[in-house]
């Protein structure tokens, strides 16, 4: 039997269709293995990664302590002055020989001022006993600071019964060109009738003082006079 064209070339088409499909079935292998090693790779390199994180992620070591040795002291340049108190000196009264601190009441020192507008009891008020007979009393600052002015009075219990018994010095205004009054130190006064009193003493502080501004400061014991 005699083949026309068509037929004659099928053989040899089927022999290059086969060998089409062995290539891509190769081409496909070698892409399937090269697939595999990246992932591989990838995949294996994957704890490297994590491993280079960690390590950055490691604290490294602590700093050391500071040395426990303290600082050698700095000297206070001897220009510096002392660092003035919050609050006025203390103010105290002499009888017979014994010294009693008073209670600070109203005051304006340096740059803060602090209002008492009553006498406190005189049961809460340091105690002075004196005899009348003998009753004189003499009053100064601790630490020693100089004022220019200052009054004595005394009350059953409140300060609109204050009832002056000594004073002395008078007000200076800094500003002004008026000469100062002489600063004084300490004052003696003698004591109120007999009885049971609140006594006031206040001054004006002088202001030529280093650690003192212009102000005033009330001073007050509970004062016993046989």
């Amino acid at each position: 039997m005699t083949r026309n064209g068509l037929s004659a070339l099928a053989p040899v088409v089927t022999v290059l269709m086969a060998s089409v499909w062995l290539a891509i079935g190769c081409g496909l292998a070698g892409t399937y293995a090269s697939l595999s090693a990246t992932q591989q790779t990838i995949v294996g390199g994957t704890p490297s990664i994590a491993d280079s994180s960690a390590a950055a992620l490691t604290p490294g070591p602590l700093p050391a302590a500071p040395s426990s040795r303290p600082s050698p002291p700095t000297s206070r340049p001897a220009s510096v002055e002392p660092t003035a108190s919050a609050q006025p000196p203390d103010g105290r009264l002499s009888a017979a020989g014994t010294v009693v601190t008073g209670h600070l009441g109203t005051f304006c020192w340096q740059r803060a001022c602090s209002d008492e507008f009553e006498l406190p009891p005189t049961a809460s008020l340091p105690l002075v006993t004196v005899s009348a007979t003998d009753g004189q009393l003499s009053f100064d600052l601790a630490p020693e600071v100089a004022f220019t002015k200052w009054t004595a009075s005394y009350s059953s219990g409140t300060m609109a019964d204050l009832i002056p018994i000594a004073g002395g010095g008078s007000l200076y205004d800094p500003d002004s060109s008026a000469t100062p009054p002489p600063p004084v130190g300490s004052v003696e006064f003698s004591a109120p009738p007999a009885g049971d009193w609140a006594l006031v003493v206040t001054v004006h502080f002088a202001d030529a003082s280093v650690l003192v501004s212009s102000g005033d400061a009330n001073y007050v014991w509970h004062i016993v006079v046989q």
